[in-house]
């Protein structure tokens, strides 16, 4: 089988960790099944210098008119491909951002990708816009189907919505004539039906049960919270929970790994509580051993679709302290964590310290064999391929 994957998140080296998990599964998809040929066409997303944003005033014009960098490829396995074919990216309110831009590249990453292992089967999208939107244009162009696996949440975005809080027409389009639309948890899945009134199928994220796993290690820390730290992932609420454990629970530590706009509040912690390390960023490949060293994982985000945070650390075997804030419930369960109130940062460190009184009630084994049985690679990736071979079979007998 030969897939073409478009994203529209992408990881860059500014942000290493931005849609790590859509190329994660690309390479998931071309390590469980060798025989078939993976493409991921990407345009630069979350590239700084392709991106024109209104607040960096004369760097713009610099970016405008500087060359656009080379096209390249780079192999992620022997039948795993990466193109890269450059789009500069703007506000969508000046020529929907660049959209006739981005499907130009990636119809040439498409063009690149079918030079060497002939024309896909099916495309994948990841993100309804505007790689669901590309994904449209060019299975419209080349006659082939294509299915869209949405993760934006809330959905869809305030940018990408119209008054009636309706997603923008493109959206629509992508969703109603694409052959299937994966929802990446049950919640999610019912929004995108209300408001599209397109049906979908579930399919959950994976991480990779290769690399995270249950290590016999002597836990460093009490804690761990890996995430970007924004007001989504409820940084504020966590920095007044961590308060209240620390002032009644000196014994209390933890590891904090992640970046973004709200670090001063972690860094003003920290100033006052050297219980708490922090870590800007961590490699993916070395994060197992960051949940190895801790007793649980701390998620405290007001909102969440299937996050993989939460999937990394009960593949490790450890359990979870999470919100209730949309994804998290269909995860956590009696046997592998706790849900505490979004928002709320008494309940949060109530949840943290039941925790703490009950850590030996979860069993690492036992966490481990479910995460295996849901969110492992091998599971989801077969769910994908059953996926792909219904709408290519589909797709066949309708010609």
């Amino acid at each position: 089988m030969k897939v073409f994957i478009i994203p529209s998140w992408y990881p860059s080296a500014s942000e290493p960790a931005t849609g790590i998990f859509i190329r994660n599964q690309a390479l998931a998809l071309a390590t469980n099944f060798p025989d078939w040929h993976v493409g991921i066409g990407h345009w630069g997303s979350h590239r700084k210098e392709l991106w024109i944003d209104k607040a960096s005033g004369f760097q713009n014009l610099v970016k405008l008119f500087h060359k656009l960098p080379d096209a390249s490829s780079n192999q992620l396995a022997k039948n795993c491909q990466e193109i890269f074919v450059p789009a500069r990216t703007w506000s969508r309110k000046w020529k929907s951002g660049n959209i006739d831009g981005i499907i130009k590249a990636c119809e040439e990453a498409f063009l690149r990708f079918n030079a060497i292992n002939g024309t896909p089967d099916i495309i994948h999208a990841h993100v309804s816009y505007p790689a669901g939107y590309v994904a449209y244009m060019l299975a419209k162009k080349y006659q082939l189907p294509y299915v869209i696996t949405e993760h934006m949440t809330p959905f869809p975005f305030a940018s990408l919505s119209s008054k009636n809080e309706k997603p923008i027409p493109p959206i629509q389009v992508a969703m109603e004539n694409c052959a299937a639309v994966i929802a990446v948890n049950k919640k999610l899945a019912d929004v995108i039906e209300a408001k599209t009134s397109v049906p979908c199928r579930v399919i959950y994220n994976q991480v990779d049960e290769t690399k995270f796993f249950p290590k016999n290690i002597t836990p460093e820390h009490t804690a761990i919270f890996v995430g970007r730290l924004t007001a989504q992932k409820g940084i504020k609420t966590l920095s007044l929970a961590l308060k209240n454990i620390l002032n009644s629970t000196p014994s209390f530590t933890s590891k904090m790994i992640g970046d973004g706009e709200n670090r001063s509040q972690i860094q003003a912690l920290i100033e006052n509580y050297p219980q708490i390390n922090w870590l800007p960023f961590v490699p993916n490949d070395q994060l197992p051993q960051h949940y190895n060293r801790s007793q649980f994982l701390i998620l405290p985000s007001l909102h969440e679709n299937n996050p993989l945070v939460i999937l990394e650390a009960l593949a490790c075997g450890k359990p979870v302290v999470a919100t209730a804030c949309g994804g998290p419930e269909e995860i956590i369960n009696e046997k592998n964590g706790l849900l505490a109130k979004p928002g709320d940062p008494d309940d949060l460190a109530a949840k943290i310290k039941q925790m703490l009184l009950s850590l030996d009630q979860y069993d690492p084994q036992v966490i481990r064999e479910d995460f295996e049985k849901r969110f492992s690679a091998k599971v989801v990736t077969t769910q994908i391929r059953q996926l792909y071979e219904e709408v290519i079979q589909a797709h066949h007998t309708q010609e």
